[in-house]
């Protein structure tokens, strides 16, 4: 028995529902609906329960009232609740003691960051901190910025504050909000958080109440992270591992009773073979050729008897860009930190004192990643290179189905190199200084950055560079040997 509910997944299109995909600008569409085929059980929506905080035009967050009625997520909450007691009942009058799949989806912490008010007390303003890395990274390549944070801009509170900002003739883009509304921000989005958690605990509480957390295996995701101001940006249309990174939890009974941390690289492609290889003792096949059920992911089970080995060589991840109108000459161009007199600073916390080395059009040709017109896609990649963690990006061309799908690694318009943690001592031989930054260690195995405040790619040897080259083209055929 299969069930879902809740934002399993996105609705509509994005899920293949279209009404003539001959005509459809998603050429991949089928107009038939992924749900329809994922579940025994009738899919339980909560997108056309009405509710006046629907209004998406309204404010980006709202405390709501207890006594305004429920939210779309206690309507889940309640299904999911109501399942776990009706399989409990089935197999315990022998009706129905088939296995079951539930998947719940808890739309919250997405925007509108909608909650109860009693969420708030648990984050006084005076104590929510603004993002302590709120500039872009030094170094930063023109293409890796965001065009816009339009997501954001849609509701009418932050729009109020952005559009006084423009002048005429400019165009929304990514103009600073004041610290004060930041911190508001931060603040909802975070009492979203423990809203959500919330309601993943009443469900784990219900399992157990129906007992059946003794025979069930759990595993608790996000599909992305979220940036609330840091790299002065917002939303998920980065590859920074503020966006990247996402919670990943799973709980075997009996395996992992006790807890088990490792902090091995992992993916979310991994959790279909896992699971295939907890219930079924299986490894699944590995996609090479037109296979109905193969896998791009490895099976995280060996590291719960052994968290400390290693079972990929690295985790991928994309985004794209439109096609700049002009072509930066120099593919590692930086953002300058320019003061009112030119001179370069750091002290700015605002997008808007950050400009361009040189001028650059990011937004004049839109992206068009599938019809053939093309985009610039940034293939990015989290690997370990000789015990440090690393982040490693090339932005180049593609041009989808007249490219046969694949990028042109010859034109390329950026890279990118942050590295997130360094087991190598303060003596060792390999650090070497970087001569116009004295005293500091920029080479990017040494420089430990887990906020990605610096882009040390230009200060990357050949051979560190080559191997990172050869791992990123690899691709995740890689993690297989």
């Amino acid at each position: 028995m299969t069930a879902g509910m809740g934002k399993t997944f996105h609705e509509g299109a994005a899920s293949g529902l279209v009404d003539d995909p001959s005509s459809s600008p998603c050429p991949l569409c089928r107009g038939e609906y992924d749900a329809d085929y994922s579940w025994t059980e009738p899919y339980f929506e909560t997108n056309e329960i009405p509710h006046e905080y629907h209004d998406k035009y309204a404010l980006s967050w709202i405390a709501t009232d207890p006594d305004k009625g429920p939210l779309p997520d206690d309507y889940v909450r309640r299904q999911a609740i109501s399942r776990l007691d009706n399989i409990s009942s089935n197999r315990d009058s022998g009706k129905d003691v088939r296995p079951f799949f539930m998947a719940v989806g808890f739309h919250k912490p997405h925007l509108p960051f909608v909650f109860p008010e009693r969420y708030l007390a648990y984050y006084p303003i005076d104590e929510v901190k603004l993002p302590s890395n709120p500039d872009a990274p030094i170094n930063m390549p023109i293409i890796a910025a965001p065009r816009t944070s339009k997501e954001l801009r849609e509701y009418k509170d932050i729009s109020d504050i952005t559009d006084s900002q423009l002048t005429p003739g400019d165009s929304p883009g990514l103009e600073p909000l004041p610290d004060a509304k930041v911190k508001d921000l931060r603040r909802a989005y975070h009492a979203a958080m423990s809203y959500a958690d919330d309601n993943v605990g009443k469900v784990l509480a219900a399992l157990s109440i129906a007992k059946l957390s003794v025979s069930t295996i759990v595993v608790v995701l996000s599909d992305h992270g979220w940036s609330l101001g840091e790299h002065g940006q917002w939303e998920k249309h980065t590859n920074f591992a503020t966006v990247t990174q996402a919670p990943l939890m799973f709980r075997v009974p009996g395996l992992t009773d006790g807890g088990i941390y490792t902090d091995q690289i992992a993916s979310t492609t991994d959790i279909f073979p896992t699971l295939v290889d907890l219930v079924f003792e299986t490894a699944m096949p590995r996609c090479e050729g037109a296979e109905k059920l193969c896998t791009e992911g490895n099976s995280l089970v060996p590291l719960i008897s052994d968290p400390m080995t290693p079972v990929k060589v690295a985790a991928y991840s994309f985004f794209d860009r439109p096609i700049p109108t002009k072509v930066d000459p120099d593919p590692s161009g930086d953002w300058a930190n320019s003061g009112a007199d030119g001179s370069n600073t750091n002290a700015s916390s605002s997008w808007r004192h950050r400009r361009p080395k040189r001028a650059v059009s990011l937004v004049e040709e839109p992206s068009r990643c599938i019809d053939g017109s093309g985009c610039v896609m940034g293939y990015s990649m989290v690997t370990r290179l000789e015990g440090c963690e690393l982040r490693y990006t090339e932005w180049v061309r593609y041009e989808g189905e007249v490219a046969n799908w694949a990028p042109t690694w010859d034109v390329i318009y950026g890279r990118e190199l942050y590295n997130h943690s360094c087991y190598c001592s303060p003596t060792d031989h390999r650090r070497h200084k970087v001569t116009n930054i004295p005293d500091r260690y920029l080479a990017p195995m040494f420089y430990v950055d887990i906020l990605e405040t610096n882009n040390t790619f230009s200060s990357a040897s050949a051979a560190v560079v080559a191997q990172l080259h050869e791992r990123l083209r690899r691709g995740w055929q890689l993690n297989f040997g």
